[in-house]
């Protein structure tokens, strides 16, 4: 008899165990229908793409491009957009792959955050590339960023407060590419030299760079001061003390040169009649 009563509990606790898992299996599947019933509601619909940030381009330019996207399920977008070892871009809500399908059709742009807010709207936030320097080219400027990717071009060069690099050898180029495929040691060199201008702030002493031989580089500020810089070596603390040889005073309105190619010390002298003959081109 007492065995008969311990197979009879035993059965009713494995029907209660059952029937439980049963019950969670249950909450479970529903709670997957509701899920995606919710993340595929025609609510998500992408409705609004909103832009800011383009200079170079109009931002009705983009949102046309971007037009695909209206209509489309903003959930379903962040799962096709975003691969497995993207699988942060899910979580932060970025439209990983159509950031840099964008980069590509739009070359001036550096940076895109494309970024899905739910329930219908996407932000499109892009940074442009800047100019470091501008190029001297058979009359023409070509401004171009520190990955060498040409800009635009000006007939003016008095437009931009950056350096004019004269001495490179350009065959052609195009707006929104590089100014070269190849490496170029000179381009290099410019690039490289007027990053660090730009990051001590000397635009506004520095008109003119030579990189014709890029180990014997020469600067010109007008209208009279040559700088015989030598070599790129020690890049930023040379500049940084050819930066107090000009807080002393010695600028452009200073008529002579300054020879940083001996070293750490500058060597100042004054041009003699025959340089002043040849004058600041």
């Amino acid at each position: 008899m007492q065995e008969s009563n311990e197979k009879k509990a035993n059965n009713e606790k494995k029907s209660f165990i059952l029937t439980n898992k049963f019950k969670a299996l249950i909450i479970i599947l529903v709670g997957v229908i509701v899920f995606f019933i919710v993340v595929l509601s025609p609510a998500f619909a992408v409705q609004n793409i909103n832009i800011q940030g383009s200079e170079y381009y109009a931002a009705e330019e983009i949102r046309q491009y971007l037009s695909y996207l209206q209509g489309k399920n903003g959930n379903i977008l962040l799962l096709d957009n975003t691969t497995f070892s993207q699988g942060g871009g899910v979580f932060d809500r970025h439209l990983i792959e159509v950031e840099k399908q964008l980069l590509f059709e739009f070359p001036l742009i550096k940076k895109a955050s494309i970024v899905y807010s739910a329930p219908n709207t996407i932000n499109v936030t892009l940074e442009d590339r800047t100019p470091v320097m501008m190029v001297d080219y058979c009359g023409t400027y070509i401004y171009v960023d520190t990955q060498g990717y040409v800009l635009s071009v000006n007939s003016d060069g008095n437009t931009n407060n950056l350096p004019i690099v004269q001495g490179l050898d350009i065959d052609k180029y195009k707006v929104g590419t590089p100014l070269t495929m190849v490496a170029d040691e000179k381009i290099d060199a410019a690039i490289k030299l007027c990053m660090i201008i730009s990051e001590l702030s000397l635009n506004d002493y520095i008109d003119i760079i030579d990189v014709s031989d890029y180990n014997e580089v020469r600067m010109f500020c007008a209208p009279s001061l040559a700088i015989e810089f030598g070599n790129l070596n020690n890049l930023r603390f040379r500049m940084s003390i050819l930066k107090s040889v000009f807080e002393t005073g010695k600028d452009g309105n200073s008529n002579g040169t300054i020879d940083m190619t001996g070293g750490n010390s500058p060597v100042y002298r004054e041009n003699t009649k025959e340089e002043d003959t040849k004058g600041y081109e």
